[in-house]
């Protein structure tokens, strides 16, 4: 079980800068713990500096931060 929450994603620049502002637009009450095999789909919003090309990750300060092109 890996509980999630919004707070264990950060949007990074293509700098390495965290952008600490981001919204999670029509969240559920809660995000769900997530068990093997899972599926979530929420949508994560942030404001970046234009031209910019950030990374999302999920759990930065882990020893294995999972990276994230949200482009993609």
């Amino acid at each position: 079980r890996a509980p999630i929450k919004q707070e264990d994603f950060v949007f990074v620049s293509a700098k390495g800068i965290e952008y600490r502002q981001h919204f999670l637009l029509n969240p559920p009450t809660t995000l769900s713990p997530m068990y093997e095999g899972a599926e979530q789909t929420v949508s994560l919003a942030c404001l970046i500096d234009k031209g910019d090309t950030p990374l999302l990750v999920y759990l930065p300060e882990s020893q294995a931060p999972l990276w994230f092109d949200p482009n993609r």
